[in-house]
């Protein structure tokens, strides 16, 4: 049965944003526990407009069911970077530039264009950017000049500061946070977005996240807009100063507690180089992103490209790119493409792909050995 919360509640979200001032808390017209409990769940995400009826409680033929239609791969938003219901961590020191690449790489995703001008990008992507500190004159001037070089599809991307004005340590601010992120979503076509971007994190809760308490309502509130929204997220965040050893500080890691980076299935670190920034995998949860992605950068644009040309960049990520591409496109190839276009031995692409082979995601349509046509199956 539908509660008379939830059926209020449903009225409520269903209405378009309004130009006059809305209140500051939802709590205004929740009077009584049932409204109060209808909230709950909203917050909770345990609660969807469209699963009313049916509780997700996942037993016997139900249970069965949803084992049968779990998908042997994940499904790519940005190949070899992001997947479907991922939650990717992006940190570096202060000044580096995390938040320009991020951009470059939204920007990039809303019209489906290769990301980084290397990583395959099935289809144009939904994006809501929360501007969790500063103005957002900031990324509306780097999109204008990366927009010399990348055209973006402006109708799949959505910037909002709202975020910077509620108190998300509070039930009441995440009451607010989680209907605005309805009237985000709202905006697109099809009622839905791909990626939610959180641009920086430590905002959320001022800046201490060595408490776990404090780590604990960033990890909620991720979980929250997934449940609700099924979507990809990704945040920026700071590195630490390191520690001292022999005289000399170490390498910075993850800014706060631990528990930050338990959460998310992708953590890359941003580190600068002579020409731009190299972007290195910390944590890989389902095995399936690049370790490691050098990124040259343009400052007249603002953009940044793989540099495919580096010897650091390992060349077994080179062919994976490859074989993504071909996944997507859904092209045969010769051995041959991969030596010629990647200058990589006849030797590591066999010892690269044969794994493959074996279980069956890469399949010699031709039989004829190196001169045979191979054809990605599965993604890789």
């Amino acid at each position: 049965m539908v509660s008379v919360s939830q059926r209020i509640l449903l009225g409520y979200l269903s209405q378009p944003p309004q130009s006059s001032p809305r209140p500051d808390s939802l709590f205004w017209w929740l009077m009584d526990s049932e409204f109060k409990k209808g909230l709950d769940e909203l917050i909770s995400g345990k609660w969807k407009p469209e699963e009313l009826v049916e509780k997700n409680i996942f037993h016997g033929d139900k249970l069965r069911e949803a084992i049968n239609k779990a998908l042997d791969e994940r499904t790519p938003l940005i190949e070899g970077f992001l997947y479907e219901g991922g939650v990717n961590q992006i940190f570096a020191d202060d000044g580096l530039g995390k938040s320009t690449v991020l951009l470059n790489a939204m920007v990039e995703a809303s019209a489906g264009l290769p990301i980084f001008r290397g990583l395959p990008c099935p289809k144009p992507l939904n994006v809501i950017w929360h501007c969790a500190e500063r103005p957002l004159d900031e990324p509306f001037e780097r999109i204008k000049l990366m927009s010399e070089s990348v055209n973006p599809d402006l109708n799949r991307m959505v910037f909002d500061k709202e975020l910077q004005g509620m108190d998300l340590m509070t039930k009441e601010g995440v009451a607010d946070f989680m209907v605005r992120m309805q009237d985000l979503v709202s905006v697109f076509d099809n009622g839905r977005v791909n990626i939610v971007v959180i641009d920086p994190i430590y905002a959320i809760t001022g800046g201490d996240l060595s408490n776990p308490k404090d780590v604990h309502i960033i990890n909620s509130l991720i979980r929250r807009i997934q449940n609700r929204f099924e979507c990809a997220v990704i945040y920026t965040h700071h590195s630490n100063r390191g520690v001292m050893h022999d005289g000399k500080r170490t390498e910075g890691d993850m800014y706060g507690n631990r528990f930050l980076s338990a959460n998310v299935t992708g953590q890359y670190h941003i580190k600068k180089t002579d020409d731009g920034v190299d972007m290195n995998c910390k944590k890989n949860t389902y095995g399936n992103l690049l370790q490691h992605i050098p990124l040259i950068y343009d400052e007249m644009t603002q953009t940044l490209s793989i540099s495919k040309e580096s010897e650091d960049f390992n060349k077994r990520d080179k062919i994976l790119i490859f074989l993504r591409k071909k996944h997507c496109e859904r092209r045969e190839f010769l051995l041959r493409e991969i030596a010629n276009q990647l200058k990589v031995s006849d030797a590591y692409i066999r010892k690269t792909i044969n794994p493959f082979i074996k279980t069956g995601h890469i399949v010699n349509r031709s039989g004829k050995g190196s001169k045979g046509l191979y054809y990605v199956e599965k993604n890789v």
